[in-house]
This record gives structure tokens, C-alpha cells and sequence, in this order.
């Protein structure tokens, strides 16, 4: 075998090897690709009464300096609902939340006026026809609904607040778009004008996006060890439905790279072993 054939076939050896483990590097960073969208925040009633909601201050605080293993997001809404009429209204408040929030480790915490309340989790399908299907006008794609019962007295304001914490570990491990939203086209629940404030507070990786797009502009600033991104409306209509960041790309666990790097060098030691052997023996054929 002449030596410019030998090496032709190590060189097409060598390029399929690194190809097929590139693409098995894509594989298993992305094992299941597809979005991962964590929705959450605002609320929603029944509408059996006539309520305005007329303030909403609602802050994501998001540690992401480690994110190749977990990103944790702090969650605090505080809202305040005034009662306008001449009469007591008792109503049930809804607050949305992906399935993805049903199934993680979270604390959670709700106020009325300071004082903390009971709470129940409801599955979005277990409402009844009517509540669901106003409910879709505003919620889309929610899987569970935090529930409280509440007396508001005529004339008068209450303070609802949410707050809970959690955790996911190796947020890219399985998908290739991570995002988490806030549902502003709640507000629109309300028909009244509203003044609100969404912020995300990032600290560590900072996201590959952020809701660009809007109809008010976000609003960019350093924060200790990370960057804010807010949204601000002053008494006015809401239109758009969500808020919130992205990050892209899939992640390899460190083990796993290792894995592989030790996989394509084994790989390319035996592919050239053998072709030095293949070589040696054509060789001691050509002298016997």
C-alpha cells in the first residue's frame, strides 16, 4: 500500500470520528430539544364583582452564577385590589403558574395585608367551563392556579402578596431554550388601568435575551454582581402578554465533557494503532 493512500485513509478516519463525536456531543447536550418557558405571576379573579386592580410591584430575583448546575428564582408580588363599590365584595383570587412550577422544589408564601393566609393549588383543568374559558383570554398554556378566598369591605384597598423560592438544577441540560416569563396579559382581567412594575434582578449569567419588543422599553441596569431588567406602566392599559429573559445554548456536565474527550482520544489512539499495524504487516509481507 503506497504511503499517500495510507494517509488518505487516516485522514478520512480521523475527520469521521471528530464529526461523529461532535454530533454526539450536540446529541447529548440536547437529548430532548425544545423550549423550556417557566410562566408565573400576576393574577386573575372570577369576576363576580366589580374590583380594580391598581398596583403591581413584581421582582424576579435570579442567582444564575452557577448555571451549568442550577439557577434559583425568588419570586415577591405584591399587589393591592380596591373595592369600589358600596358593598362587601368576597372574592377568589387566581394566580397563574406553568406546570414546570408544580413539580419543583419551591417554598411558597401568601399575604393578605401583612397577615399570612391559607392557600390551595389548583389544576387548571379541575375549573369549571365558564371560569376556563375566561381564564384563556389571559392565561395560556397554565397548568395550575395558587387560590385564595378573600373579603374585600366597600370602599376599601387590599394588599395580596406572593413570595415563594426555587430551584432548578442543570436548567440547559435538557433543552436548548430556557425561559422564564412574567404574565402581564393578566392585567387585562381587571378593565381598569393599572401601575406596575415587573423586574428581573439576574445575578451571575447574564441571559442570552430579555423581551425586547414591547410596547415599553426595558429598562437596563448594573445591579452588585448582576444586571436589572424592568418594565414600567403609570396608569394605563397593559397590552402585552408576557415579560421576561432567555438563555440558549445546551450545557455538558463537566464528567460528561470529560467523558467524551476521553472517548475521541481513545478513538483516534486506536484508529492510528491500527493503521501502524496495517502497515508493519504489509511490510513484513513484502519481505518474506
Amino acid at each position: 500500500m503506497k504511503k499517500s493512500k495510507i494517509f488518505n485513509i487516516l485522514l478520512i478516519f480521523i475527520l469521521l470520528v471528530i464529526n461523529l463525536d461532535v454530533k454526539s456531543l450536540e446529541s447529548f447536550a440536547n437529548p430532548l430539544p425544545g423550549p423550556e418557558i417557566l410562566d408565573m405571576g400576576g393574577i386573575v379573579y372570577d369576576n363576580n364583582n366589580s374590583l380594580n386592580l391598581v398596583n403591581a410591584d413584581v421582582v424576579f430575583t435570579i442567582d444564575s452564577t452557577d448555571f451549568q448546575n442550577n439557577i434559583s428564582v425568588l419570586f415577591e408580588g405584591n399587589y393591592t385590589i380596591h373595592n369600589p363599590t358600596n358593598t362587601t365584595a368576597n372574592v377568589t383570587i387566581y394566580a397563574p403558574f406553568s406546570f414546570q412550577m408544580s413539580i419543583m422544589e419551591s417554598d411558597w408564601q401568601v399575604e393578605v395585608n401583612g397577615t399570612p393566609t391559607e392557600f390551595s393549588f389548583v389544576w387548571a383543568y379541575s375549573l369549571n367551563s365558564n371560569l376556563s374559558s375566561y381564564f384563556e383570554d389571559f392565561t395560556t398554556y397554565i397548568a395550575f392556579y395558587i387560590v385564595i378566598n378573600t373579603t374585600i369591605s366597600k370602599e376599601q384597598f387590599q394588599d395580596i402578596s406572593y413570595r415563594f423560592y426555587r430551584n432548578m438544577e442543570n436548567p440547559l441540560y435538557y433543552t436548548d431554550y430556557y425561559s422564564i416569563r412574567y404574565i402581564l396579559a393578566t392585567a387585562r382581567a381587571w378593565k381598569n388601568n393599572i401601575t406596575e412594575k415587573v423586574e428581573f434582578k439576574v445575578q451571575g449569567k447574564i441571559p442570552t435575551s430579555y423581551s425586547e419588543y414591547t410596547e415599553k422599553a426595558c429598562n437596563i441596569s448594573t445591579i452588585p454582581n448582576g444586571i436589572s431588567y424592568s418594565w414600567n406602566w403609570d396608569n394605563e392599559s397593559i397590552n402585552d402578554d408576557y415579560v421576561g429573559i432567555n438563555y440558549l445554548g445546551g450545557l455538558l456536565k463537566p464528567e460528561e465533557l470529560l467523558f467524551y474527550i476521553i472517548l475521541l482520544g481513545s478513538i483516534g489512539i486506536g484508529g492510528v494503532t491500527l493503521i501502524v499495524f496495517l502497515i508493519v504487516r504489509k511490510k513484513r509481507k513484502e519481505k518474506s
